[in-house]
């Protein structure tokens, strides 16, 4: 065979060659996708929103606009006009999924409030949506706490590390999905970052530069309300104190019942029962006693 016979049979055989790569591209690219998908998945869900055998506590919601920063000229004739109560039983996932795309929501609540467990509820539903549907963006949790500015990362370069070091993605894949914007990113406890300011103006810059990628951030309501600079998000809600009937629901139940009397009372006891986590508290503490 002559010379540029052979290199016609190359050329012919590159289409081939190429589907090939991109074959073994895809499957690469959906192995890491649903590795991460289950690591998130066993630690966060598996080892710690269903490791409290709890029944789900019915939480109330404020929306509140005047948390976040809006598009320029955008403004409300009065206060209250940015704050509302929401409908009971509206649940933070519904307000993010009708914000759209590019979709970004605020969590605010007292110490206690249940944050942490509204974010791991909204990343469960994520998850399932993301492993039905490769196009769906891939939900990740990040806790802020380890947000370290003095390091002079970008929240990018933070973002790939802790993509490595949590859930073992190489630094390149992680490093292609943070700039093709796969990610949902569900960021808890800016409260606990050492510079609150500063993380604020890196997931800001963040933002700025990848305005695609959907997010979600818990923060305690007073620490935040302290800060110079608001961030500048798609929505914002508080998760409010417990209502008389939900912590009636709650310790709905003939095991129950002997604390539902006690509370029903005992003003005092009425008054510290007003979050999420001081009602488990009670609940375990007096859990099985006679009354």
């Amino acid at each position: 065979m002559t010379t540029s016979g052979k290199i016609n049979m190359k050329i012919q055989a590159l289409p081939q060659l190429q589907k090939r790569i991109e074959t073994v591209s895809v499957r690469e690219s959906y192995r890491h996708h649903q590795t991460l998908l289950n690591k998130v998945r066993n630690y966060w869900i598996g080892g710690v929103l269903e490791k409290n055998s709890s029944p789900a506590i019915s939480l109330s919601l404020e929306e509140r606009l005047d948390a976040i920063e809006g598009p320029i000229g955008v403004g409300w004739e009065t206060p209250e006009a940015q704050r509302k109560i929401l409908p009971q039983g509206t649940k933070a996932i519904d307000l993010f999924d009708q914000l759209g795309e590019g979709r970004s929501l605020l969590i605010l609540g007292e110490p206690g409030s249940g944050k942490t467990t509204t974010l791991l509820s909204m990343a469960r539903d994520m998850l399932d949506r993301a492993q039905a549907d490769m196009h769906q963006p891939i939900p990740v949790i990040f806790n802020l706490s380890s947000f370290w500015r003095r390091e002079k990362k970008t929240f990018a370069d933070w973002l790939v590390a802790e993509l490595q070091g949590q859930y073992q993605v190489p630094s390149q894949i992680a490093r292609s999905w943070i700039t093709s914007q796969e990610l949902l990113l569900l960021l808890d406890g800016l409260d606990e970052v050492t510079y609150m300011p500063l993380c604020v103006q890196a997931i800001a810059q963040f933002s700025q530069q990848y305005g695609r990628t959907e997010m979600v951030v818990t923060t305690r309501l007073r620490e935040y309300e302290m800060l110079p600079q608001r961030l500048k998000l798609q929505g914002a809600i508080v998760l409010q104190p417990l209502t008389p009937e939900a912590v009636q629901e709650y310790l709905a139940g003939a095991e129950m019942a002997g604390l539902n009397t006690w509370l029903q009372s005992d003003k005092k006891l009425q008054e510290l029962v007003t979050t999420p986590l001081m009602l488990q508290a009670i609940a375990r503490a007096y859990e099985g006693m006679d009354f």
